[in-house]
C-alpha cells in the first residue's frame, strides 16, 4: 500500500471510529410532534428531546418545550424508554415553579408504556419549559447517543405531558394531553459530516484498490 492509500485508510478509520465509537459526542434529537386526542386540535411540534452521550455509560437528556404555547406539566411530564436493563437517574432539574421527581415506569396516555418517567409537582401551576436529567447505564454500555433510547410497545421513544396555552403570557391551559416523537432520532450535522468523510475515504480506497487490480491484470 502506497502513502496515499495509507492516508485515505487512516482518514476513513478515524472518521468511522468517531461515528460508531463507544462514546459518540454528537447530539441526537427527537421531536415531540404527535399529540393524542386531547391535544390533536393544537398541532405540534410540542417540543424536542436531546440525548448526549458523555461516555459509554452516561447520557444527558434534555426536554425542551415550544413555549409560549406548549409546556410540560403534571404526572409523566417527561418520559423516555431506556435501552438498558438497569440504570440510575441523577441531576434531575426543571425550570418550573415546583420540583421534579422520579416517576419510575408508567403509561403515557395514548403513547404507550415508558420505563422511565418524570413527574412534576401536582397542579398545573408547576409548568416547565425544560426538564433535564442524567441516565447512567448499570447493565452495559451504549455505542452512541442514538442507542440510549429505544421504541416502546407502541414504537414511541419519548413522550411528554403537554399543557396548551392560548394566551401569552400563559394564564391557564386550554387543553392538556400527551405528545410523542414523530419518527426516530435525528443526528446533528456533525455526525453526518463524520459519516460522509468516513464513507468517502472508504470509497476512495476501494476505487484505488480496483485500479491497482486492473493494472496488475
Amino acid at each position: 500500500m502506497n502513502m496515499r492509500s495509507k492516508i485515505l485508510a487512516a482518514a476513513a478509520a478515524s472518521a468511522l471510529a468517531l461515528t460508531i465509537g463507544t462514546a459518540a459526542s454528537a447530539l441526537t434529537t427527537y421531536t415531540i410532534g404527535t399529540g393524542n386526542s386531547a391535544i390533536s386540535g393544537f398541532p405540534g411540534p410540542y417540543g424536542t428531546v436531546g440525548v448526549t452521550l458523555t461516555n459509554n455509560t452516561t447520557a444527558n437528556i434534555v426536554f425542551t418545550s415550544n413555549t409560549p404555547q406548549f409546556w410540560f406539566l403534571g404526572a409523566q411530564a417527561a418520559d423516555v424508554n431506556v435501552n438498558a436493563t438497569s440504570w440510575t437517574l441523577s441531576n434531575l432539574l426543571e425550570n418550573g415553579a415546583g420540583t421534579a421527581s422520579n416517576g419510575g415506569s408508567n403509561q403515557a396516555d395514548g403513547a404507550g408504556f415508558f420505563n422511565q418517567t418524570i413527574d412534576l409537582t401536582d397542579g398545573f401551576t408547576d409548568r416547565a419549559s425544560s426538564i433535564s436529567f442524567t441516565l447512567t447505564n448499570t447493565s452495559g454500555t451504549w455505542g452512541s447517543d442514538s442507542t440510549v433510547l429505544i421504541g416502546n410497545n407502541l414504537g414511541n421513544t419519548v413522550a411528554a405531558h403537554i399543557g396548551v396555552c392560548t394566551t401569552n403570557p400563559c394564564t391557564g391551559f386550554a387543553a392538556t394531553g400527551f405528545g410523542t416523537n414523530t419518527g426516530g432520532g435525528i443526528p446533528e450535522p456533525a455526525t453526518w459530516a463524520m459519516m460522509i468523510v468516513g464513507f468517502g475515504g472508504i470509497g476512495a480506497m476501494m476505487r484505488r484498490r480496483r485500479s491497482l487490480a486492473l493494472a496488475i491484470v
